[in-house]
Order: C-alpha cells, then sequence, then structure tokens
C-alpha cells in the first residue's frame, strides 16, 4: 500500500467509555477519510461505533468490486491475515459485506511512518535521524521472525518491500498488504486474465501474470512466477540492502555478507529461512549491543580519570592514569580518555609523586655523579701550575706545601662528595677545592688563572646541590679566595698582595717570584687552560641539553602519533 499524506484525518488520542447501544450492522462503521491506496484495493479509517474505536477498513476499489477473481483474493486476503496472529501482522477485527454488496474488512488502525519513510529520512543525512541504522535493523529483526512466523503457518506474503513495513510510534513492528500472500503448495486464486492497473513508479505492487514488485522480486519469481520462502528471503535482503546503503557510515563486512547471502541469483544458495536471516542479523546486533556497552562503560572511565586528575593527593594521577588505560582499551578512539592523557602526560603537578621524585632523583644522582669529573679535572689541572711556580722560583715553601696538598686533596674530597648526600662530605670537598684556589690568589691575588677557576669549580658544584645548606657552603666556599687577598693583611697575617704605586697596580706574590720571561708565559698558558676549561665545560652541559630536549621532542612527537587519528 502507499500512504497518502495529504487526506485530513481525525486521529482519536484518548479512550472513550461511553455506553452506546449496539446499532445496526450497517451502520456500525462511520468512514472519516482515506488512508491508503493500493494496486488492488484502499484502506478507510473509521470508528467502530460499537466499541468506539478507529479502524481501519479495507476495501476493493470500485472498478474491482465486481470481478469474481479479485473478490476470491479479497476474502483469502482477509482471512488469511486474519488467522496470522503475530504481534508484528495487523490483527483482523471483522469481515463482511455491505448492503450494496461491497467486501470489507477491518482491522487494527496503526500510527507510524513505513519503513520506507525512515529509509529516506536516513539517505537525508540527518544529524539525529528518529530512527538509527541500529534501530532499523532491529525492526528488520523483527520483520524476519514475522515473516518466518507466517512460513510456519504455509503462508508466502510475495510483496515484502519498506512501504509495506510500518514503525509504529511505540516500537511497535508491522508487516503490511497480504493482498498477494499465497498458501505454500496451494493453487493461487486466478489473476492472469485480469488488467494490470498502474500505480506511480516501479515499486508499486503489479497484478497480472506475475505477483509482487520488481525491485524485489527474486529472479525466479521474476521470471517463472516462482513464489516460496527463498523469494520473501531474497526481498529481505533487498530491503537490508537498501536499509544499509542510506546510511552515510561505511557498510559493516558481516553485514555486506548477510545481503550477499540474501540476494543470491540461486536459491539454493541463497539464506535458508527467515529465522536464519533473524538470528544473523541478531548476532551482528548483539556485536553492536555489546560495541555501545563497551563505549558507555568507556565514558565512565574517561570520566573517573578526570575527577581523579583534579585531586591533589599523591594517588592522583596514578588513579588517573589506571582509569585512562581502562577506558581507552574497551574504545581505543574516546576523545575524552585521550584528551586527559594528555594532559596527564604534559601537565606537570606542583608536587611530584613519590615514584617520580625517586626516578628523578636517580638522574639527579647521574648527573652528580659525572659533573664531578670536570670539577676534578680542572683540580688536577692546577698540578700543571706546578712547573710553573718551580721555574718562576718558590718564596714560602710552606705556602707551596699546603697549596699542594690541598690540590691532591681537592679531587678526592670531590669524588667522595659526589656520591653521598651527607652536608660533611660537601663542605670538605667545598673547602680543599676553593682552599687550594685561595693559596693561588697568594700568586697573583684575583687575576689569571684564579677568576676562571673559581667560576667552573662554582658552576660544576651549583649543579649538584639538593638542599639550601649546600648553598650556604658554596657560597661560603667561594667567599675565602674572593676576600683573602684583602683580609688576611687586614689582619696582619701577611703583608699586602695588591698596592698602588704611581698609578700602577702592584702584585706582590708571596707564593713565588716574578721573573719576566717565565711570568708571561705562565700567565699566557694559565688564560689559556682557563678560557679552555669553560669551552669544555660549556660543552659538557650544551650535550646534556640536547639529550634532554631530543628526549622531549621524541616524547611529544610519539604522543602525538598516538593521539592524533590516522589519516587515509
Amino acid at each position: 500500500m502507499t500512504a497518502i499524506r495529504d487526506v485530513a484525518v481525525d486521529i482519536e488520542d484518548r479512550v472513550d467509555l461511553e455506553d452506546r447501544p449496539f446499532a445496526a450492522e450497517v451502520e456500525r462503521y462511520q468512514f472519516l477519510g482515506t488512508l491508503a491506496k493500493g494496486g488492488m484495493g484502499e484502506i478507510l479509517l473509521a470508528k467502530d461505533t460499537r466499541i468506539a474505536r478507529q479502524v481501519a477498513v479495507k476495501v476493493l476499489k470500485p472498478e474491482l468490486r465486481d470481478k469474481r477473481e479479485f473478490r476470491s483474493r479479497f476474502l483469502v486476503e482477509a482471512r488469511l491475515q486474519g488467522q496470522l496472529e503475530h504481534p508484528a501482522i495487523v490483527p483482523v477485527h471483522d469481515l463482511g459485506e455491505r448492503d450494496t454488496g461491497e467486501l470489507y474488512f477491518s482491522m487494527k488502525c496503526v500510527r507510524g511512518v513505513t519503513l520506507l519513510e525512515a529509509i529516506e529520512a536516513l539517505r537525508s543525512g540527518d544529524e539525529n535521524p528518529r530512527f538509527s541504522r541500529r534501530r532499523l535493523l532491529s525492526a528488520f529483526s523483527s520483520v524476519c521472525l514475522a515473516v518466518d512466523f507466517a512460513h510456519s503457518r504455509g503462508v508466502v506474503h510475495r510483496d515484502l518491500k519498506p512501504a509495506n513495513v510500518m514503525l509504529g510510534d511505540f516500537g511497535e513492528v508491522y508487516v503490511l498488504d497480504w493482498g498477494i500472500a499465497k498458501l505454500v503448495g496451494e493453487s493461487d486464486t486466478p489473476l492472469e486474465n485480469a488488467i494490470e492497473i498502474p500505480n506511480a513508479g516501479d515499486a508499486s505492487t503489479r497484478v497480472g501474470k506475475v505477483l509482487g514488485t520488481r525491485p524485489f522480486m527474486a529472479p525466479e519469481q521474476l521470471e517463472r512466477g516462482v513464489a516460496d520462502r527463498r523469494t520473501d528471503v531474497y526481498a529481505l535482503g533487498v530491503i537490508l540492502d537498501q536499509l544499509l546503503s542510506a546510511d552515510k557510515h561505511a557498510i559493516p563486512p558481516e553485514l555486506d555478507e548477510i545481503v550477499a547471502d540474501a540476494t543470491a541469483r540461486e536459491p539454493e544458495r541463497r539464506v535458508s529461512t527467515t529465522r536464519e536471516l533473524h538470528e544473523k542479523i541478531e548476532k551482528y546486533l548483539d556485536g553492536d549491543r555489546d560495541l555501545e556497552l563497551r563505549r558507555t562503560q568507556s565514558e565512565e572511565h574517561a570520566q573517573l580519570a578526570e575527577q581523579a586528575l583534579a585531586r591533589s593527593d599523591e594517588n592522583a594521577r596514578v588513579d588517573a592514569g589506571r582509569e585512562i588505560g581502562r577506558a581507552l582499551g574497551l574504545d581505543p578512539s574516546n576523545k575524552r580518555a585521550m584528551q586527559t592523557l594528555m594532559r596527564l602526560l604534559t601537565e606537570v603537578p606542583a608536587q611530584l609523586p613519590a615514584a617520580a621524585r625517586a626516578e628523578l632523583d636517580r638522574a639527579w644522582y647521574a648527573r652528580r655523579r659525572r659533573t664531578p669529573e670536570l670539577s676534578t679535572l680542572l683540580s688536577v689541572a692546577m698540578f700543571l701550575y706546578v712547573p710553573f711556580i718551580l721555574g718562576m722560583g718558590v718564596r714560602d715553601w710552606r705556602l707551596f706545601g699546603i697549596w699542594l696538598a690541598l690540590a691532591i686533596c681537592a679531587p678526592i674530597s670531590q669524588l667522595i662528595a659526589s656520591r653521598s648526600e651527607r652536608t660533611l662530605p660537601f663542605a670538605i670537598a667545598i673547602a680543599t677545592a676553593f682552599g687550594s684556589v685561595s693559596v693561588l690568589t697568594m700568586s697573583m691575588g684575583i687575576t689569571g688563572f684564579v677568576p676562571s677557576a673559581l667560576v667552573l669549580i662554582g658552576m660544576s658544584w651549583r649543579m649538584m646541590m639538593r638542599h639550601w645548606v649546600h648553598g650556604l657552603i658554596l657560597f661560603a666556599g667561594l667567599a675565602i679566595p674572593l676576600c683573602a687577598p684583602f683580609v688576611l693583611p687586614a689582619l696582619g697575617l701577611m703583608s699586602d698582595t695588591y698596592t698602588i704605586q704611581n698609578d700602577s697596580l702592584v702584585i706582590s706574590s708571596h707564593l713565588h717570584h716574578f721573573p719576566q720571561a717565565a711570568t708571561t708565559v705562565a700567565l699566557t698558558l694559565g688564560t689559556a687552560g682557563a678560557i679552555g676549561g669553560a669551552l669544555l665545560f660549556g660543552r659538557l652541559y650544551s650535550s646534556e641539553i640536547r639529550r634532554a630536549e631530543e628526549r622531549l621532542t621524541f616524547h611529544a612527537w610519539q604522543l602525538q602519533q598516538l593521539l592524533t587519528p590516522q589519516r587515509s
């Protein structure tokens, strides 16, 4: 049947329990308008005055009412549909003949939209269609069961198509128009000599030598007039194909295979029963329902991850990571979980978790062991100053011995301090390192090699500091060589290292003499060595920074690959 949408009819909503006397048979139905028209009949909206309800009444078209074969077919349809008592088949209430000789049968008036209209709405690309692909597949599965019930009663529909499936407003599904259905094994109502009544388009029911709707007719039905259970299977396969192709999303391969199996040209290669077709659809829907459940659970875990990340306790990020893992395990495409993962990996908390702090400590210890290597090298390099002191002539052997002892102890104490977090080894290492440099200030004051040595040793130890006490010790250590040339003379412990004579700065060495050639060489090589040490120190830490940048850049790139959807 083709639904008529431009006919205004009054659809009652409330139950009417008014007591009324029984009317005569001819007055039982009050006709209100036309609901639909088909190839052989019309469906009218009427009110049953006995029960006070609206019903659908089917009658033959006026030009066919006197033709015996069509009257016979009409009676077959009414009795056949009336005996197919199934929730998805419209129940027949009454069969009769009016005083005018017009046959009619009344049935439940179903309200809703046809499957054809639902498919067209889905094809229109609506973002939120009333009937999604999943809902239509569920309705299709119910149609398969209804047709299987009819087959179990020996009835073949022969005209299954989207226009003959009604989707009710409250979840009902109905298979309509059993007008050309037949009993398997029984001779058909002879309509061979009937004229063919044209309707709009090829998708309308055709009556004549071959009954059915061309796009939904199996090859054997179209070519030889054969109609059995597998021709209904073929029609359902075509319906399923139209349903799937209406959705803009890709057709799952499982459903594509079901369509191919249901619409095979050779009947023996086709799905054997409509129940088997129903079971295949249900098997897919079970997986689809499982997928929907997984998505729902994934969203719940993603929400828990967000809540955990908002906390400030020590286990917050651990809990967030665990929930993100569960969310992405259930649904790898969960955008909410991916965004939370991005925040988890890129946002540094105000206070690091204990495990992260421990990992940071391990990295710091590794760097701490590497840093003293350069500082120790610088301390050892001070021994190169010995030949120059001896060459220039030692002035105070006692002072020279003190410097030599401190220079020997400095690298040893630095190696010990680099492997300990205690303050005492740190203080001893600082004292020996800066003590040896302080003695050199008795040689040339705070010029030449001394400033560079102070800078390099101070920087290397600053990289190793973990406690504020270490900072105070380092500051005190730096103050000793800077203040010694001025404080010691002020205390009367030694003569002035610096004096101003006739606008000239005069440096008086307490450690050695100042012969011109040796002093020039010592100053040149000492300054060159200080510059070389600074460059070596810079090279070490530029390499550290480069390695850190490479790791961060790679981790960012890897994270981007993980969280960015693949482009086809």
